[in-house]
């Protein structure tokens, strides 16, 4: 069920539909409008209503109100057009046009929406979900729960002292905060979470996890950097984009991963 903006909830798309229906006729009725035929603009319609049809109901709704009314019938395309413009912001025009450009088809500015709402909620989806692997283990983030699973030898998974070498099934690693991304290195993992703090956990043998120690931690702990967006690791190091467009870098740099020149002697870094 949707909620209006005001009044009573709407039970369903049928109740909703001559609701809005309703709405319409009454509309034009006191304001002595019409309803333009096809080839006009919506232009002449009252703003809030737009707004309503907009934002209150579904797009498989709005299509049913205009199939269901016979003088928003004969103009489907063009309140396609303006519910894909008020609500979504959305150029159907040029996007049907840039479609043709690139593919050669042409779309027809319902089949458009529905495309570019699918693809928006494909997007999204992909953006709230992340995947990174180790050498013997993997991590995934959905939603802001991250899930670890494989070898757990160096607490590579983040959930305490393991009582087995390997878990074969997906359990949830425990932290306080929704979590945006991870990545993996070779036995060890990072996670950034939503509000920019970077924890990682696993082996920490050359100082990866970026703590100032070479402990392994099978827990997460908060590695010594700013807010950040993004990590990469490679087998025995972490790199971390702050949110101030700064690289922070951490662990073995013998080979020069690091991208810093390290003292003679010393061949990696405890603190990014």
């Amino acid at each position: 069920c949707h909620q209006p903006l005001c009044g009573p909830p709407v039970q369903s798309t049928q109740t909703a539909t001559a609701a809005m229906a309703d709405t319409l006729k009454s509309t034009r009725e006191e304001a002595d409008l019409h309803v333009p035929s096809s080839g006009a603009a919506f232009g002449s319609l009252p703003h809030l209503l737009m707004f309503r049809l907009a934002t209150w109901l579904l797009l498989s709704e709005v299509l049913s109100l205009a199939l269901s009314h016979a003088a928003l019938g004969r103009s489907l395309e063009h309140l396609i057009a303006w519910v894909a413009r008020e609500g979504r912001g959305i150029d159907l025009s040029a996007a049907c046009a840039q479609h043709l450009s690139a593919t050669g088809a042409s779309l027809r500015p319902a089949r458009m929406l529905f495309f570019l709402d699918r693809q928006a909620e494909v997007v999204h989806r992909a953006r709230s979900r992340a995947l990174a692997a180790g050498l013997q283990h993997f991590v995934v983030v959905r939603d802001g729960m991250a899930h670890s699973w494989g070898a757990a030898t160096s607490g590579q998974l983040g959930r305490g002292s393991p009582a087995e070498r390997f878990h074969p099934i997906p359990t949830p690693v425990p932290m306080s905060a929704p979590v945006a991304t991870v990545a993996c290195g070779g036995d060890h993992s990072v996670l950034i979470t939503v509000d920019g703090t970077v924890f990682a956990f696993g082996r920490n043998s050359d100082g990866q996890l970026g703590t100032g120690s070479n402990r392994d931690s099978p827990r997460p702990v908060a590695m010594h950097v700013t807010q950040a967006a993004q990590a990469a690791c490679g087998a025995d190091h972490s790199l971390v984009l702050a949110l101030d467009g700064r690289v922070w870098a951490c662990g073995r740099g013998a080979e020069g991963q690091l991208g810093i020149t390290l003292h003679e002697g010393v061949d990696r870094s405890l603190t990014p």
